[in-house]
């Protein structure tokens, strides 16, 4: 017997041409390659079964099985079993070429019937370099002059799995079966051969039985019983084989025993477990689902992970790989296809304040109670959602986050579309560190002294003006309290701003302040200022001159308050800064410096909450009335006139 041995990627094959010109696939291992392990027999093996090793070759080893109907399959008690396939084993050598692309090497092998049913098979075997798989896929055409029915075509065949080593295959060869379901996903169970019902029931003599084990899926679920995936593992040569079919119908492999050996073969549908069948018309051709095939050492943990890089090299380019967003879906352990409204915005909040990019309503917004029988009718349920559930949704897109974020080394190592938009994509690029990012950005923010989370508002310039933000920062730690990063996950408040001063609306704010504390550093400082007389403007110069005092103030503020600062558009026209690790001094310096620059007179007050446990709006309530107190006494402001002409008028 002639050799072609190929040695690629940690792969040993070796294919062997007989003298019939028949390819035989002898060996597809990690193992090096040994040719007394083909047909060993025991000791107890009978005389006339010794010299029969060449036609146990001649039978067996067939690199396809490919099965047509109505031709006799010779040599087997088959039952289930899909070997000695006709015309599988007539096929005959017609050539290999051995090539070279992108991804690795490529093999291509001619077979074909030229007596009975005049059909050729390719073999392709597509290497990839960087890992121990080959990706296989078999090609059957038919040549003839009439139609053949296809019933099998294999895409991977391999006999003689657990040839290496002494020891027979019970002591030796193990199996993982991947059990799956809905909710029962992932149960990936170890069997020996001989809990499958594949045992060595004749040690020292040739083994050929009607048993065979079987994981198949039939229809277009294809994972709804068992993953397509299977794995074996020889424990004495320390070496496992590997395979996935890559298909989104019906599959099926199975592990039986030939001529004193074990086999695998793996494919898409069949005739036998899923009634599938093919008419091949004179020129037609039909090729089998692709099924990757790898070796790695007798560990499933080695074998996966050669499995995962194969996976990550096939995938196709796409922004899932470039952006990797992560999602949240409202079902499974939260609410189970039970929405509201109610239900669902501190939910969105939540989600938001994670870094979920995406939110899922999943099932139920459809009915307003059992939703099972509506689905497909898809007409919101206003019962749920009494304002609609655009509601819901425009709050959702609102939340809208950017995330910017950096390595231990202070080195910019991600951001998604959304920060791209919200910060101008070209600029961010050119950001290649923390220190680029925040002047780029403007922001003055001493993270070695603020704690490891909080919140300001920033102004992005864009074409049309500066655009409000809100930016949370958090730094990264491990659970040793080593940094590993620092994140910066933008939000448009936009919907929550007041769009005169670009501060955030007060009822907005009131739910910030209850629900998500950590956004403030502790103490707060609390400063709130008012235009003196500004009823007195709208009244006598107009509503829009009142509202171009206000937007100047904000702007003033903006300028002489710290990049921390947290600004609130308050009841009527308070303006109310609120800075972490702030104390009423420095709040009051900031204010004074305010007042110097405003053209015409303001009144304010300012606060502090000193700890958790006093409530900022709390703080702001207090400065609030404080204000009001200094304005009655104040000269120039229209509550302590009013107030005069009540004590004169009195």
């Amino acid at each position: 017997m002639k050799y072609i041995k190929i040695n690629e990627n940690g792969i040993h094959i070796v294919f062997g041409i007989t003298d019939k010109n028949q390819i035989k696939l002898l060996h597809f291992s990690k193992a090096e390659f040994d040719e007394n392990d083909i047909c060993k027999f025991g000791k107890e093996c009978k005389a006339e079964d010794l010299v029969r090793k060449e036609q146990f070759i001649d039978e067996a080893f067939q690199l396809v099985q490919v099965n047509l109907a109505g031709y006799n399959r010779p040599y087997e008690k088959h039952g289930n079993k899909h070997i000695c396939t006709a015309p599988g084993y007539l096929l005959t050598y017609a050539g290999m070429e051995d090539s070279w692309n992108e991804i690795g090497r490529k093999i291509t092998i001619y077979q074909e019937d030229k007596e009975e049913t005049h059909v050729r098979v390719e073999t392709r075997m597509q290497f990839y370099k960087g890992t121990s798989i080959v990706r296989m896929v078999n090609k059957v055409i038919n040549e003839g002059d009439s139609t053949q029915c296809l019933e099998y075509l294999s895409s991977f065949c391999y006999t003689g799995i657990e040839k290496e080593g002494k020891s027979n295959s019970d002591a030796k060869m193990r199996v993982r079966i991947p059990y799956n379901g809905w909710q029962k996903e992932m149960s990936i169970k170890e069997y020996k051969f001989g809990d499958v019902g594949l045992a060595q029931t004749q040690p020292g003599v040739y083994q050929r039985t009607s048993q065979v084990l079987e994981v198949s899926n039939t229809g277009n679920w294809s994972t709804k019983k068992y993953l397509p995936l299977g794995y074996v593992e020889n424990t004495e040569a320390h070496t496992s084989l590997f395979w996935q079919i890559e298909h989104n119908g019906s599959w099926h492999y199975e592990i039986s025993d030939q001529n004193t050996h074990f086999y695998v073969c793996v494919s898409g549908p069949t005739e036998v477990q899923s009634h599938w069948f093919k008419n091949l018309a004179p020129g037609e051709s039909f090729e089998s689902v692709p099924v990757a095939v790898g070796v790695a050492d007798d560990s499933f943990e080695k074998a996966m992970g050669e499995l995962t890089k194969y996976r990550r090299m096939i995938r196709r380019p796409n922004k899932d790989d470039e952006n990797l967003p992560v999602i949240f879906n409202d079902y499974m352990n939260c609410l189970f296809g039970d929405p509201t409204t109610e239900k669902e915005l501190p939910l969105i909040d939540a989600a938001a304040e994670c870094g979920c990019e995406y939110y899922v309503i999943d099932a139920g917004w459809y009915a307003p109670g059992e939703w099972w029988d509506s689905v497909g009718e898809w007409q919101e349920s206003r019962e749920r959602f009494p304002n609609g559930i655009k509601e819901v949704t425009d709050y959702i897109r609102q939340k809208g986050q950017g995330i910017v974020l950096f390595d231990y080394d202070n080195h910019l190592i991600l951001h998604n579309d959304r920060a791209d938009d919200f910060l101008g994509k070209e600029l961010l690029c050119k950001c290649e560190n923390l220190q680029q990012f925040l002047e780029t950005y403007d922001l003055s923010v001493d993270l070695a002294a603020d704690d490891d989370s909080f919140s300001l508002q920033c102004y992005i310039k864009g074409d049309d003006g500066d655009r409000p933000l809100r930016c949370d920062i958090r730094r990264l730690d491990n659970k040793e309290g080593r940094r590993l990063g620092q994140m910066f996950v933008f939000s448009d408040i936009s919907l929550e701003t007041d769009m005169l001063t670009g501060f955030q609306k007060w009822d907005s704010f009131q739910r910030l302040a209850m629900e998500e504390v950590d956004h403030f550093t502790f103490p707060v400082g609390v400063a709130i200022c008012d235009i003196n007389g500004l009823s007195v403007i709208n009244s006598t110069r107009s509503n829009q001159a009142g509202d171009q005092r206000i937007n100047a103030l904000a702007g003033i503020m903006r300028k002489n308050f710290p990049e921390r600062t947290y600004y609130v558009r308050g009841i009527d026209a308070h303006l109310i800064a609120l800075c972490s690790h702030s104390s009423e001094e420095e709040m009051t310096a900031c204010v004074e410096k305010v007042k110097e620059q405003y053209d015409g007179s303001i009144q304010y007050a300012v606060g502090v909450a000193a700890d958790e446990g006093q409530s900022i709006v709390a703080a702001i309530t207090d400065a609030a009335t404080a204000m009001k107190t200094k304005k009655l006494v104040d000269s120039e402001s229209s509550h302590f006139r009013y107030a005069d002409i009540a004590y004169k008028g009195s």
